[in-house]
């Protein structure tokens, strides 16, 4: 979902500097994080969810895997989470800034590859990727709310958040299939495993009305259809 909101984003953004339209650029940064964030968290609980029986058609040995898919995926959400910061950063009078920004990401890069790979391996490795993500975004964000007073989160970021785990908890409660069962087995339980995911996870956003973006949507697809 971020590739093709920052190729929209990038050029109303940047009109909305031209103009001076600080609202606007504010709306777009609010409902990129909110958005992106609700996206995110489905994806990220609907793979990890599921990645033991991903794990079923692998050579063994993968398993050990586990925690740098989650790692990975916790930074990339991180990045989403945080929407248009760096557009917004890119396209105003302070764009030389985020060159700073990504001198700094690339040496605490290197300084958490080299204590926490020695001491973790590959998971030290995914830790310190998502680490570093962390820290860029957070840098991001905090000179974008002090430069241009733009602060886009909400409850409903942090709600998003909150189902997404409820959601994580109550899908891995369920027994999973056994190593020697037969592949339609596992797929059947990825298919309902997921259908639930999707159930809870959509159902909740759209009762809370999180997103009216997502709501409108729903709406018109229900008045066309139904």
């Amino acid at each position: 979902p971020a590739t093709a909101l920052y190729k929209v984003s990038g050029a109303l953004i940047a009109e909305s500097w031209k103009n001076n339209d600080l609202e606007n650029i504010a709306t777009i940064y609010r409902k990129s994080c909110l958005n992106q964030l609700i996206a995110g968290c489905f994806v990220f609980v609907g793979v990890a969810a599921n990645l033991p029986n991903v794990f079923h058609f692998l050579p063994a040995g993968y398993e050990g895997g586990y925690y740098v898919i989650l790692w990975l995926g916790l930074g990339k959400l991180i990045d989403m989470a945080t929407g248009v910061n760096g557009i917004i950063l890119n396209t105003s009078r302070y764009y030389d800034y985020d060159s700073l920004f990504f001198v700094a990401l690339t040496f605490i890069t290197i300084g958490a590859n080299k204590l926490l790979i020695p001491q973790f391996g590959i998971n030290g490795a995914a830790i310190g990727a998502a680490l570093a993500t962390f820290l860029f975004n957070f840098a991001r964000t905090v000179f974008v709310g002090f430069a241009f007073r733009l602060q886009p989160f909400t409850w409903r970021n942090l709600a998003a958040i909150v189902i997404g785990l409820i959601v994580w908890w109550v899908a891995v409660q369920i027994p999973y299939p056994a190593a020697n069962d037969s592949n339609w087995r596992v797929i059947l339980d990825l298919t309902w495993r997921s259908s639930l995911i999707t159930a809870l996870f959509g159902g909740l956003v759209i009762l809370l009305r999180l997103s009216p973006e997502i709501n409108q949507t729903v709406d018109d697809l229900r008045k066309r259809y139904v």
